[in-house]
């Protein structure tokens, strides 16, 4: 996934940016894998977006659901992304940048994260 996101800026709770190689090892410090995977789906809904010649940003929200061995099929997180994209001269829409802006419903991440995804992510 990381390779969707090669040329933009990851933007934290606290305001500070994170290049994607930066937001890599942050996944793999954070995410537990079984058996190689997450063992997750992640929905995005409700797009909101906006273009304004080479440059557009969307507003959505998403879901992450989850299964594993010890947890059955559910909802484990929600929230808002705040991206923005630019148009390359070849007419190839690319992100500039993610905003993790909110995580506002948080279920049973114990399966996903190796520590409270709410300390790294999310905004008061």
């Amino acid at each position: 996934m990381i390779e969707l996101f090669k040329e933009a800026q990851f933007i934290m709770a606290d305001g500070g940016e994170v290049a994607p190689a930066g937001m890599r090892t942050l996944w793999d410090q954070l995410v537990i894998l079984h058996d190689g995977l997450p063992r997750t789906r992640h929905l995005c809904t409700n797009p909101q977006i906006a273009i304004e010649g080479n440059e557009a940003t969307c507003r959505s929200v998403y879901v992450v659901f989850q299964a594993t061995a010890k947890l059955p099929l559910q909802p484990i997180v929600s929230g808002t992304y705040h991206d923005s994209f630019f148009k390359t001269p070849e007419g190839v829409w690319k992100f500039k940048s993610r905003q993790y802006k909110t995580m506002d419903l948080v279920g049973d991440t114990s399966e996903h994260m190796r520590t409270n995804v709410l300390e790294n992510l999310n905004t008061d």
